[in-house]
C-alpha cells in the first residue's frame, strides 16, 4: 500500500512540475527581466559596427579595442554573439571586463 501512495506522490509532483513549466514557458525561454541593454554605459573608445553582407543582411554589433596597445602589433581578436537576452553592448563590455587585453566585437544575435 505504501507503494502505491509513493507512486501517488511522484506522479503528483511531476504533473506539478510540468503545469508550472508550462504557465512559465514564456519567462523560461525569453527572460525580459534579465536584459540590460539600457543600463550598459560603453567605454569612449568603443565603435559601433554596422556590417553589410552579400546576401543583403546586415550585422550591427560594437566593437571595443583592446585596453593596452602593443606598438606595431594588432592583439587577439575576440568575437562574440549575444543570444537570448544579452545586447551585443552588454556581451562586448562582459568581455572587454574579463578579458582587457584582447579587441572584443559582439553582434546582435
Amino acid at each position: 500500500m505504501w507503494l502505491v501512495h509513493l507512486a501517488l506522490v511522484a506522479m503528483a509532483l511531476y504533473v506539478a512540475v510540468i503545469t508550472s513549466m508550462y504557465f512559465a514557458q514564456t519567462w523560461l525561454i525569453f527572460p525580459t527581466t534579465l536584459v540590460q541593454a539600457g543600463h550598459v554605459r560603453l567605454p569612449a573608445s568603443a565603435l559601433r559596427l554596422d556590417v553589410g553582407v552579400p546576401g543583403g543582411d546586415r550585422l550591427v554589433g560594437v566593437h571595443i579595442p583592446a585596453s593596452s596597445s602593443r606598438t606595431g602589433q594588432r592583439g587577439p581578436l575576440l568575437l562574440g554573439f549575444g543570444g537570448n537576452a544579452w545586447s551585443a553592448d552588454a556581451m562586448t563590455l562582459y568581455l572587454h571586463e574579463r578579458i582587457p587585453d584582447c579587441n572584443v566585437v559582439a553582434f546582435h544575435y
